[in-house]
């Protein structure tokens, strides 16, 4: 299992939101075939997921890997810094089960 552990530095704060891109360096030549999500259904997937009441949340997403398997992944994340990282640590956990 590969974690990544971002620190995110004061000069990624975007108004709102957070943003860092770091490059996963294992090797994922075997994910070379992944076809891209439907970027329609995907942000609709987003908007039923983000309401008036939601106080924070993580985006992480990721690009196929390139010839060298090395990929980029993308973390947005809008809200408390301390809940967003409960956020993923939780994440982590349910992934573990």
């Amino acid at each position: 299992m590969l974690i990544a552990v971002l620190k995110l530095p004061d000069q990624f704060w975007l108004g709102k939101a957070y943003e860092t891109r770091i490059t996963m360096s294992k090797n994922y030549k075997d994910m070379s075939n992944a076809q891209p999500l439907n970027k329609a259904k995907t942000l609709a997937n987003l908007a039923k997921n983000v309401s008036e009441k939601t106080i924070c949340y993580v985006l992480i997403t990721c690009e196929k890997p390139n010839a060298n398997g090395s990929m980029n992944v993308d973390l947005v994340f809008e809200g408390d810094k301390n809940l967003a990282s409960h956020l993923i640590q939780s994440a982590k956990s349910a992934f573990e089960k």
